[in-house]
């Protein structure tokens, strides 16, 4: 994980440095919260730099100057953890979970290479609970993939546009997409109630 420059174990958003990582840490421009363990988290994290897996925590939104507020559900396109994301959706509208932070939307990742039309219309369900929603297609080599060997993307590298090598078309087309959408929101970012 590049989303912290130090030797100390990945940031957890909850945890706002209040050791020796007070000055080391920075927090990942977005957070990505696996609606249940199996929906990739790990490896989206692996390929776009610029993300970190909140391990099952929300981001404080209270500590805007230190730790970024933003956060993307994953789901894995299966009924328990399409659920699990529309559930922890409502309960954020609601403000009964992630108080002050701001939920960009819901990633499904695909669990097979076929989507059942039963799974198909629950997520079309699911993703009505979401502002945006990006699908992360079917990709089998991904599961036996060693996750330090997947290449890593990120908006500031140069030709960042361009394709790169072992990074599926689609999660370089959603992690553009996914920072333009954080860019869209930066000049609202230290406004109190306030989100693009």
């Amino acid at each position: 994980m590049t989303a912290h420059y130090t030797s100390d174990p990945a940031p957890h958003p909850g945890d706002t440095g209040t050791d020796r990582r007070d000055t080391d840490w920075i927090s990942p421009a977005l957070w990505l919260l696996g609606a249940t363990r199996e929906a990739g988290v790990s490896t989206l994290e692996r390929f776009w730099a610029f993300t970190a897996d909140s391990e099952g925590s929300w981001p404080p939104g209270d500590d805007r100057d230190r730790v970024s507020p933003y956060v993307v559900l994953v789901a894995r396109e299966s009924f328990k953890s399409l659920s699990a994301a529309q559930n922890l959706a409502l309960a954020h509208s609601r403000g009964e979970v992630g108080a002050g932070s701001e939920l960009l939307g819901l990633i499904t990742v695909a669990a097979a290479p076929n989507l059942e039309k039963p799974i198909r219309q629950h997520r079309d369900v699911v993703a009505a609970a979401f502002e945006q929603v990006w699908h992360i297609g079917w990709h089998r080599h991904l599961l036996s993939a060693a996750l330090g060997r997947l290449p890593r993307w990120h908006p500031l590298d140069a030709g960042a546009l361009a394709p790169v090598d072992g990074l599926p078309v689609d999660l370089q087309h959603t992690a553009i997409d996914l920072t333009n959408t954080i860019h869209a929101r930066i000049p609202t970012l230290f406004i109190p109630g306030v989100s693009a």
